[in-house]
């Protein structure tokens, strides 16, 4: 596992008590039914994640791990609002990225595995719907 792995898994299990305080933050927030405007080429979804987790850490994460290649770069962070257990379900962020291209598959298969979870949308679409409640619209 590289150093900026460990780090930023590090980072996310300090700071997952700030769920608490998310209404201070500012990171624009969806719901579930959001998430079908999005495909593979431009999004991925980072489940149980604290959503202060800036747009900044997450591009700079995936250019250090090789997620990302220097045409790619993180334009949005979004959290995903309406889970069925409110405050105390998991929460998950969408991550909308430039370029016409996914990222990196092996690398994002090896994050997985060191404990990060990095799903394509359409997969977390299909797999987790019903931990939300606007997944039936």
């Amino acid at each position: 596992m590289k150093k900026s792995e460990k780090n930023f898994a590090g980072k996310i299990k300090c700071v997952i008590f700030v769920l608490e305080t998310k209404q201070q933050s500012n990171m624009k927030e969806i719901k579930f039914s959001d998430l079908r405007n999005y495909t593979d080429n431009n999004s991925v979804v980072l489940t149980g994640i604290t959503p202060d987790t800036t747009a900044s850490e997450v591009d700079e994460f995936f250019h250090e791990t090789g997620f990302f290649d220097e045409t790619q770069k993180v334009t949005e962070v979004c959290h995903l609002s309406d889970n069925v257990l409110g405050e105390d379900g998991r929460s998950d962020l969408l991550i909308v990225f430039s370029g016409d291209k996914c990222g990196n598959p092996m690398v994002r298969l090896k994050l997985n595995m060191s404990g990060l979870g990095i799903k394509w949308t359409s997969d977390f679409i299909d797999n987790y719907a019903k931990d939300y409640i606007s997944s039936a619209e």
